[in-house]
C-alpha cells in the first residue's frame, strides 16, 4: 500500500460555464453533508503554484519539472478514480433562531405570514481554512410546539431568497461566524390546526413562549473556492424564545374616551380611543376584528378595528361601533345612565366570534377584558333649576352631553329632594300637544348651538331652558329651608327618568340622578 500528500488549488470557474460551477456547488455540498465524492484524478503538467501555462519566455515549463518529460506526457493520459470523503464536522449551522418576529393574520387567503430577523451561527469544519460570506439564505423551517415532538405543527419557507450579512467576532472560535437574513412575510403553514392553537394559546397568554426549529438551508456563499456558489440542504436545529403577552391583563386595556357620534333608529354609532399594551417581543397584525361591548354580562353594542396591529409596547386604536337595544333588556338604558352620571360604567370587550381567520378564532373567543369607562368630559345635562313658588312650577337649564349629535327631551318625570327629605314632584310630556307644548325640547348639539364669534371660532354650547313645568309640592315639604332660600338658592337632589332621542335612536325611561344641583328659589309666577 503506498500513500501519497497530495495539495492543489481549484480552478477560477468564473460564472460564463454554469455546468462547471453546478458540479463544484454539488462537490462542496456533498463534502458538507459528510459524505463521500468519486472524483477523477488526472496528471497535469503544471504543478498547484503555476499559473496554468505550459511556456514560459518560450521555454517548455516541463523541462524545468522535477519529473521527465516524458512521465509527466504519461501521467496526463493516466486516469484515476478516487474516493473525496465528506468531513467530519455535518451540523455547519450550530444554532437558528429569530428576533423582531411579526405574524400577519389579515391577508385574503388567510394563511399567517411571518416576518422576522433570522440570526445563525455557523462553524466551518476545521480543515476548511477559508474566508466564507454568506450572501443569501433559503430556509425551509419546521416548527414543533415541544422538543420531543413527534410531528411540526407548521411549516416556514420564504418563497424567494432572503439578504444575508456575515459577521465575524474576534472573540469567536475559529471558523465561527454569524449570519443575519431578514424574512419577510413568509407563508406560515399550519400542518397540525391543534397544536397551532396551542402555539398561539402560549404566546397569548403565557409569560415566557418557546418554539423548536428544525430544518434545511441552501446557502448563496462568496468564498476562495468561487464566487456565489450556492451550497444545498445544510441541516439547522434551534430555538425561538419569545416574551408571551401575559394575557394582555399587565396592564389591562384602557378606555381613554367614549363619544355618541350619530343615532340610527336601531342604533348608536359612537367612536373611543382605546389602548392596548403588548407586553410581548412579538408584533402580531390580526386584520379585521369585532370586539363585543357586554354590559353587566349583556351585550349592549361591538366595536370594530379595521386593522388591529399590536406592536410591543402602548397601542392606540380609534374603534367605530354601535350600541344597541337587548331584546327588551333595559340593560342599554343602565350603561346609558352610568355613563352620564359618572357612577362606574364598566364594561367587557370580549373577542368572541370576532374575525374571519379561522387560526385566530379559538384564540379570540377566550379574549375578554373588563374595562372602566370613563365618565363624559362635557356639561352634565342637568345644569340647575328654578322654583316658582306662587305658581307651582319649575324652570329646568339643560345642556348637550353629546357634543356634536342632537338631543331632544320628550318626557321628564323628576323627584327633588333636600337633605334626604321629599320636596316635589314633576312631569312634563313635551309631545303632548293637548297640554299645551310646543314639542320636544331640542337641545342642539354643540356644532349647531350658537354659532360662531366674529373670528370664525364656534362659541361654546348655551343652556336650553324647558316650559315652566307643573310641580306637585309634597305633603309636608321642608317649608323653612324653602322660605329661608326665597330669593336665593339650595343645594337640592334630582331623582329622574326622561325619555329622549339622540338624533333617531330613542332611550325610553332613562334614570338620570344628579346631586347637590343648584335650586334657584323664586316667588314670582
Amino acid at each position: 500500500m503506498n500513500y501519497f500528500d497530495v495539495k492543489g488549488r481549484t480552478l477560477d470557474l468564473g460564472r460564463t460555464d454554469p455546468r462547471k460551477q453546478a458540479r463544484l456547488e454539488r462537490f462542496l455540498s456533498t463534502y458538507l453533508h459528510g459524505n463521500t465524492t468519486w472524483v477523477h484524478v488526472r496528471g497535469s503538467r503544471v504543478g498547484p503554484d503555476d499559473d496554468g501555462e505550459i511556456e514560459e519566455n518560450g521555454i517548455d515549463k516541463r523541462r524545468m519539472a522535477p519529473l521527465p518529460a516524458w512521465l509527466l506526457d504519461a501521467l496526463t493520459q493516466m486516469t484515476l478514480k478516487v474516493p473525496f470523503p465528506g468531513t467530519r464536522q455535518h451540523d455547519l449551522i450550530k444554532s437558528l433562531t429569530m428576533n423582531n418576529i411579526q405574524m400577519e393574520f389579515s391577508m385574503p387567503t388567510m394563511t399567517p405570514l411571518v416576518s422576522g430577523d433570522a440570526i445563525a451561527m455557523l462553524q466551518l469544519p476545521p480543515e476548511m481554512r477559508i474566508a466564507v460570506d454568506v450572501l443569501t439564505i433559503s430556509p425551509d423551517v419546521f416548527l414543533y410546539l415541544d422538543e420531543d415532538s413527534l410531528a411540526p405543527f407548521a411549516r416556514l419557507k420564504p418563497p424567494r431568497p432572503c439578504r444575508a450579512h456575515t459577521t465575524r467576532d474576534s472573540d469567536a472560535p475559529d471558523g465561527m461566524f454569524k449570519v443575519a437574513a431578514k424574512i419577510v412575510k413568509a407563508p406560515f403553514k399550519v400542518l397540525s390546526e391543534a397544536d397551532f392553537e396551542k402555539f398561539l394559546d402560549r404566546v397569548m397568554n403565557k409569560k415566557d413562549a418557546v418554539v423548536y426549529l428544525e430544518g434545511t438551508a441552501d446557502a448563496v456563499i462568496d468564498s476562495d473556492l468561487g464566487a456565489a456558489l450556492t451550497v444545498r440542504d445544510l441541516p439547522f436545529k434551534g430555538q425561538i424564545h419569545t416574551k408571551g403577552m401575559d394575557g394582555m391583563q399587565h396592564p389591562g386595556p384602557k378606555v381613554t374616551s367614549l363619544e355618541l357620534v350619530k343615532g340610527y333608529q336601531d342604533a348608536l354609532r359612537v367612536q373611543t380611543n382605546l389602548v392596548l399594551f403588548n407586553p410581548s417581543d412579538i408584533s402580531m397584525h390580526l386584520g379585521k376584528v369585532t370586539f363585543q361591548l357586554l354590559y353587566q354580562e349583556y351585550a349592549i353594542g361591538n366595536a370594530t378595528l379595521d386593522a388591529l396591529s399590536l406592536a410591543p409596547g402602548d397601542n392606540a386604536f380609534v374603534a367605530e361601533g354601535h350600541l344597541f337595544h337587548q331584546d327588551d333588556a333595559p340593560t342599554l338604558l343602565d350603561f346609558i345612565s352610568s355613563f352620564l352620571t359618572g357612577d362606574n360604567a364598566n364594561l367587557t370587550i370580549s373577542g368572541a366570534n370576532g374575525t374571519d381567520s379561522p387560526y385566530l378564532l379559538p384564540l379570540l373567543n377566550q379574549l375578554s377584558f373588563l374595562v372602566p369607562i370613563p365618565p363624559l368630559d362635557k356639561p352634565p345635562l342637568l345644569q340647575k333649576v328654578q322654583m316658582n313658588l306662587l305658581s307651582s312650577t319649575t324652570i329646568a337649564w339643560l345642556e348637550n352631553p353629546f357634543g356634536a349629535i342632537d338631543l331632544s327631551i320628550l318626557v321628564i318625570n323628576a323627584t327633588a329632594n333636600y337633605r334626604d327629605k321629599h320636596i316635589g314632584t314633576m312631569f312634563a310630556n313635551f309631545s303632548d300637544g293637548g297640554r299645551g307644548w310646543e314639542g320636544p325640547v331640542v337641545i342642539p348639539g354643540s356644532d349647531n348651538s350658537v354659532g360662531d364669534d366674529d373670528g370664525g371660532t364656534p362659541l361654546p354650547a348655551l343652556s336650553v331652558a324647558t316650559p315652566r313645568i307643573p310641580v306637585m309640592l309634597a305633603a309636608t315639604p321642608d317649608l323653612e329651608a324653602i322660605a329661608k332660600a326665597l330669593g336665593g338658592k339650595l343645594d337640592i337632589d334630582v331623582n329622574s327618568f326622561v325619555h329622549i332621542q339622540v338624533d333617531q335612536f330613542a332611550l325610553n325611561n332613562l334614570r338620570y340622578d344628579r346631586k347637590n344641583i343648584t335650586a334657584i328659589v323664586r316667588k314670582a309666577f
